[in-house]
């Protein structure tokens, strides 16, 4: 059998998604600025709200995931909770709770290859600055722990007093998740993260 026509079974294979049109949909409402109230805690609707990521082989295949279970906290700063800048990001995600397009992918991520679910059940974000730059535009840098090793990131963010969106390319080697990308069928250590957070 031509390669190439092994290659479009594969893709053809992998064009279900697991993140559905009518899920990336935003709220309706009216968009509104971050204005946080005192002592009031941001937490994400888990029915509206999704963090979603792609895996990708060479360019030959890819596999779509998400997680189903995650806590997202957007804090107020104590001494100035009104002022967006200074208040906190809080995101841990259970890494048992992954689903991907491939039941057999799914196991196997949870497996010591990639998460080792059983030693590091879960991942953690934990904000360090948030710098508005435009509007609802915003810059969230702060450190990022999988498998017990941290690493600090920034992304671009949009957050409104309804929801939070980013894209991210997670760097997956760098937390030792997965063999190394190399070889010809390696798999890539970018992995573009999709995160939706509507507010409760």
């Amino acid at each position: 059998m031509p390669m190439s026509f092994i290659g479009a079974l594969l893709l053809v294979a992998c064009t279900t998604t697991v993140i559905s049109d009518q899920e990336r949909a935003l709220p309706s409402t009216q968009n509104q600025a971050l204005d946080l109230q005192d002592g009031e805690v941001l937490t994400a609707d888990m029915e509206q709200s999704f963090i979603a990521f792609v895996g990708s082989k060479s360019n030959i295949i890819s596999h779509e995931g998400r997680f189903h279970s995650f806590d997202v906290r957007i804090t107020p700063d104590s001494v100035d909770p009104r002022n967006p800048e200074r208040a906190s990001v809080e995101v841990t995600i259970d890494i048992e709770s992954i689903e991907t397009d491939a039941p057999g992918l799914t196991t196997h991520l949870k497996s010591a290859d990639f998460f080792s679910v059983d030693q590091y059940p879960q991942a953690r974000f934990t904000s360090v600055s948030i710098r508005r730059e435009s509007g609802e535009n915003y810059i969230v840098e702060g450190d990022l722990t999988i498998r017990n090793v941290t690493e600090r990131i920034s992304f671009a963010a949009v957050i409104t007093s309804q929801y939070m969106t980013m894209s991210y390319d997670l760097d997956r080697t760098m937390f030792g998740v997965g063999p190394p990308a190399e070889g010809v069928a390696a798999i890539d250590a970018l992995v573009p993260l999709e995160v939706k957070i509507v507010f409760q």
